[in-house]
């Protein structure tokens, strides 16, 4: 089960808003991925399973997205996009302006890390 846990901030970076996870993903070679796929029990006792394809109007996508309580896993065969290995991680803010800002933090390195990201919106005010 994957449960959406508030990602703890430091006091320093207390104009960060709450940032709770919403998902991440992970690029698998094509045995895993068609193995996850198939797996019955991933289904039947693990969690909510289903392989479906969303556009973003630029680009396609097919996954596999396991889904837990607020949150879920995308995982992509890697013969697709990425290479095998690639992963990530995405946040989700309900503080208009906070994905912006959370964004500018890990762009200026405020967690102790630089990290590559993307900034989405998904059609929310923010």
């Amino acid at each position: 089960m994957i449960i959406s846990t508030p990602i703890l901030l430091l006091a320093s970076q207390s104009t960060v808003p709450p940032v709770n996870l919403n998902h991440f993903f992970l690029h698998v070679d094509q045995p895993t991925f068609e193995a996850i796929q198939k797996s019955k029990w991933l289904k039947e006792t693990f969690a909510d399973v289903n392989v479906s394809t969303h556009s973003s109007g630029k680009e396609t996508w097919t996954g596999i997205y396991v889904s837990g309580l607020g949150s879920y896993a995308e995982i992509f065969d890697s013969s697709e996009k990425d290479s095998e290995g690639t992963a990530g991680i995405g946040f989700l803010t309900s503080t208009i302006g906070g994905a912006k800002t959370v964004y500018d933090s890990f762009r200026q390195g405020a967690f102790g890390t630089r990290a590559e990201t993307e900034l989405m919106n998904l059609g929310t005010p923010d």
